[in-house]
């Protein structure tokens, strides 16, 4: 090959080099299981980090995080039972946080799971706190998680959140305890932001978000705002 043809090559492949570079790079595009990466599934659920509120189970968490909780059952005096898994440590989309699903177990299946507690506590108002292993873990693993409270390690500014989420429906804020709700109805989502700790984003179904707007809107002392700017 003469000078002419090597030279025409070279200038041939760095013209491809260069365009491939402005290409849009779909591996180095955002990652999709951030806490700000929400849709709808086709029955309206809230799907983020990689399941699906009311239709994943517990175990498909598992799988997908790649991370085993602590699983436990609370029992209150005065209020239903709940059952909690605890994820210590999760990473995903690049950001690491620890993670609370709260599952819904059936009521056939209690008795069990009371039997099958490894550790049983009584807290000082007189509920009821079970870590549960065995086959209790098993029963739950093949559970639907209703709700997540996502907790992420590194603080996320206002600036971050409405820059991610957008500006939120509605705004609340508790004076006494320092706190500030932005709450995003459409996808199911009350971000809290503290003046003391960092912040707490709870997810739940977009149907059933009245559960964690209704006792916001009760207190007194909540206090609606302008959305941010």
């Amino acid at each position: 090959m003469n000078r002419t043809g090597l030279l025409a090559v070279l200038l041939l492949t760095a013209a491809l080099f260069l365009i491939m570079m402005l290409l849009p790079d779909e591996q180095a595009a955002e990652p999709i299981h951030t806490p700000w990466s929400v849709t709808l599934s086709e029955r309206g659920n809230s799907q983020l980090l990689g399941i699906t509120l009311d239709e994943s189970t517990l175990l498909q968490a598992q799988q997908q995080w790649r991370a085993s909780p602590k699983i436990t059952l609370f029992m209150p005096k005065e209020a239903p039972a709940k059952v909690e898994a605890y994820f210590e440590r999760v990473t995903l989309g690049g950001i690491r946080a620890s993670i609370v699903a709260e599952i819904t177990v059936p009521e056939t299946e209690l008795t069990t799971l009371i039997d099958q507690g490894a550790r049983i506590s009584t807290q000082g108002d007189g509920s009821r706190k079970i870590t549960l292993d065995g086959t209790g873990v098993g029963i739950v693993e093949q559970s639907i998680i209703t709700s997540l409270t996502y907790l992420p390690k590194a603080n996320l500014s206002p600036a971050v959140i409405k820059q991610r989420f957008g500006t939120p429906t509605e705004t609340f804020r508790i004076e006494e305890d320092k706190i500030e709700h932005w709450i995003y109805p459409q996808i199911g989502l009350d971000l809290v932001f503290s003046e003391e700790t960092k912040e707490v984003l709870q997810y739940v179904p977009p149907s059933r978000f009245e559960r964690l707007l209704a006792p916001l809107r009760k207190r007194a002392n909540a206090q609606p705002l302008q959305p941010p700017a």
